[in-house]
């Protein structure tokens, strides 16, 4: 019984919590994926469901740049390190058209686009079951 529940958690996947300056906060649960390379092909790691998903940087460099090419529609939000909303940006174009962004965040979310977010507001992001 020990062994099943210890499998349990540590197949959890985490709950992402962002909060808004209202106090308001919407949650998702979503799998936690590492960016463990300075540079990363974000196709290969995404479900294929089109579901939300986190990024932690692991790597060491300061830069992540990630290649987004055939990754859409989502909105990208970046975190720092404390989880501090920094920006938000979209991939839309669906295609092969190549895209590309370099980015300093240490936690990345996707989220599938169309989503009723107010990025004006959002302050922070929290985490339960973290990665």
């Amino acid at each position: 019984m020990q062994l099943i529940v210890s499998l349990k958690m540590i197949c959890m996947y985490p709950t992402l919590v962002l909060c808004f300056q209202d106090g308001e906060t919407t949650i998702h649960e979503v799998p936690c994926l590492s960016l463990t390379h300075s540079t990363q092909l974000v196709w290969e790691l995404l479900p294929k469901d089109s579901a939300p998903v986190l990024f932690q940087k692991q790597h060491n460099h300061l830069n992540t740049l990630l290649d987004l090419t055939q990754v859409a529609p989502y909105a990208l939000l970046f975190f720092d390190e404390q989880r501090v909303f920094i920006s938000a940006t979209f991939s839309l174009s669906p295609g092969e058209a190549p895209f590309a962004l370099q980015t300093q965040a240490h936690y990345i979310a996707l989220l599938p686009y169309p989503c009723n977010i107010n990025f004006n507001t959002l302050t922070h992001l929290q985490m339960e079951n973290p990665c």
